[in-house]
């Protein structure tokens, strides 16, 4: 940890820190504002109200009460620049470390982990699984000495010359597969609410009504993210092509059929079981082999990767809409959809594979061995998991009902289906857009502020802005503010919950966490449109106040979340300030760096409401 330059020790504030000149200039302005105290009270004490008229009373009053607000003023400002300079301090060990753990390819892997690199530690794969298995990547102290240790003994895993390199070459041709199977899966989904706004006015399936019509589009992402675990048995199983060859067959067939049912129940088999289960095939596997190609750019990958749901949503949405006002019917657009993401996923199927390719081992012992590892109850038991689940589940709720409901809500503010699609495609196009900028502003600012100061905003813009769109350049306004953001739960979640738990036990936190939000999804849309009132003025004004109060309700579960956060990063610094000032006294030195980060670190940590607080709302990079 960086000890370079000397800070200030003050009293009263979260601690402080800071340099020598820092701390005479914080002396000279103390040495003022006592000395104004000073005048200030001899002059109420020598006050004599029988010596001057009414006048000159009033005149010493309001004379008074400025001094009263200057001193005032030069506490705050005083209390501001120590709060400030406080975090700056927190903030530069934060990229002191992060700087010192991508020096190895261990600590990047550290720095941002996922399921590819968990696995590998879970199942013993990896050399350094006894090593990893129980650290948390959020620890500070666990990582850098890890890191340490790496350069020191040089024990980075060589690898055999002929594996591809990592972050170059056919590593892009990866990252471009990845981009297309996202576009076919939630792209192609994100679609569905042409379809819906199709059948809704047509009555095209008889008997049905909105919420049937809502079940069968949210049974496919339910499966998509139910059977997670189901597709990552398979993939460690029978391994990655074959299990992405069948999730494409599936996912082909079930837009075909789609196109051919007639009847309610054909709709819920094809568009909902096959096709969510090919959803799931898919996307899951495809998108775990990603970390394994790049370390120094992952960030940047997964932001290109991430990108394919907006671009593929508003591709999808504006031809599916083109095709039904041509041909005045929904299946030809189907069709379409069914043959354009088989062409994109057999180019997938071609690219995509492991870039260090793993022995199978096909047997009852390795099933019930996945089984465990993936599949593991126990993780759950962790608050913050969770409350992580839960705020990730809630937002994609609120994410699912803005999605599926826009073409509807334009068609009922008496725009055409046609301007509806348009609104969708912009809404999914301005995704693209704005997961590259949520993901880069993570990065630079900490996903838990970032995850944290979305939430506000699009509480905000639901009850302030959509609730209230009645023509098209309002709904317009909305569709690319909220597309903008509203992504944010899915993107920040794949950084923020690998960071929260032990790298063996994140399979099964994964998988679990996969199911709960499946579960979520399975209602999302049907309880908005089960809101609808088409007898009032604002039929859609429940489902928008129920995502709503939705992502307040996700804002309520990460909150905590935050405060944890804060609370192991403290906690885990001042043990380093402590080691750093031991050191030092046995030198017989002196460190005022580390005495004042102890003491703030030791206010912060307080064991009451009031310290409670203070790192609930310590401004600190998380």
């Amino acid at each position: 940890m960086d000890n370079s330059g000397s800070s200030e020790q003050n009293e009263g504030a979260p601690g402080t820190s800071g340099t020598s000149g820092t701390n005479a200039e914080s002396a000279s302005s103390a040495s003022s504002v006592a000395a104004s105290a000073t005048a200030y009270s001899s002059s109420v004490q020598s006050f004599d109200s029988s010596q001057i008229n009414p006048v000159g009373a009033k005149s010493l009053t309001s004379s008074l009460s400025r001094v009263h607000t200057v001193i005032s003023a030069s506490h705050i400002v005083q209390s501001l620049h120590r709060v400030v300079t406080d975090v700056h301090d927190d903030n530069l060990q934060t990229e002191l470390n992060a700087a010192e753990a991508g020096q190895t390819d261990l600590g990047r892997i550290l720095s941002r982990p996922d399921f590819y690199d968990a696995m590998k530690v879970a199942t013993h794969v990896d050399p350094r699984s006894d090593e990893l298995a129980n650290v948390m990547p959020d620890d500070e102290r666990a990582v850098r000495k890890l890191t340490a240790k790496a350069v020191a003994e040089e024990i980075e895993v060589e690898e055999e010359e002929n594996y591809p390199p990592v972050d170059k070459g056919y590593a892009w041709a990866v990252c471009f597969a990845e981009f297309l199977a996202i576009c076919t899966t939630w792209g192609s989904t994100t679609s569905f609410g042409v379809f819906i706004s199709y059948w809704l006015n047509n009555n095209t399936f008889v008997g049905a009504d909105p919420l049937n019509y809502a079940l069968s589009s949210s049974i496919t992402v339910f499966l998509a993210q139910a059977l997670a675990p189901v597709s990552m048995i398979l993939f460690n199983m029978i391994g990655l092509k074959l299990t992405v060859a069948i999730g494409v067959v599936f996912h082909f067939a079930g837009f075909l059929l789609c196109s051919y049912s007639t009847k309610l129940w054909e709709l819920y088999c094809t568009q909902g079981l096959i096709l969510g289960f090919g959803f799931s095939l898919v996307f899951n596997p495809s998108i775990i082999v990603l970390s394994g190609w790049f370390l120094k750019y992952r960030g940047l990958s997964s932001g290109i990767v991430v990108c394919g749901a907006g671009a593929g949503g508003m591709v999808f949405t504006l031809a599916a809409q083109a095709l039904i006002t041509q041909k005045s019917d929904f299946r030809w657009a189907m069709r379409m959809l069914g043959l354009t993401t088989l062409g994109l996923n057999l180019i997938v199927l071609a690219i995509i594979k492991e870039r260090i390719p793993v022995k199978r081992e096909r047997s009852w012992k390795s099933f019930r061995k996945q089984f465990h590892v993936i599949l593991n109850w126990r993780v759950m038991k962790r608050w913050h998991v969770i409350a992580l689940t839960f705020w990730f589940a809630m937002g994609i709720v609120s994410y699912i009902v803005i999605t599926f409901s826009l073409a509807s809500f334009a068609t009922f503010i008496g725009l055409s289906e046609v301007e509806g699609s348009h609104v969708t495609a912009i809404f999914n196009a301005c995704q693209a857009v704005g997961r590259v900028c949520i993901g880069a502003i993570g990065d630079r600012y900490g996903r838990i502020n970032t995850a944290v100061l979305i939430n506000i905003f699009v509480i905000i813009i639901i009850f302030a802005f959509f609730i209230n769109c009645s023509n098209f350049p309002t709904l317009l306004g909305f569709s690319i503010v909220s597309g903008l953001v509203t992504g944010w739960c899915q993107l920040l979640n794949q950084a923020i919950m690998p960071d929260s738990v032990p790298m063996a036990d994140f399979p099964s936190v994964w998988s679990y966490e996969n199911i709960i939000v499946g579960c979520f999804c399975l209602f999302s849309e049907v309880v908005a449109l089960k809101l609808r009132t088409d007898s009032t003025t604002k039929p859609f004004l429940n489902a928008q106040l129920f995502a709503g109060f939705m992502v307040v309700g996700s804002l309520i579960c990460l909150v905590p979340v935050r405060e944890w956060k804060i609370r192991r990063m403290l906690t885990s610094r001042l043990e380093d300030a402590r080691e750093e000032q031991l050191e030092k006294e046995q030198k017989k030195l002196e460190d005022p760096v580390a005495q004042d980060r102890i003491q703030r670190y030791e206010l912060l940590l307080q064991k009451t409401a009031k310290g409670y607080l203070y790192r609930l709302f310590y401004p600190m990079k998380a």
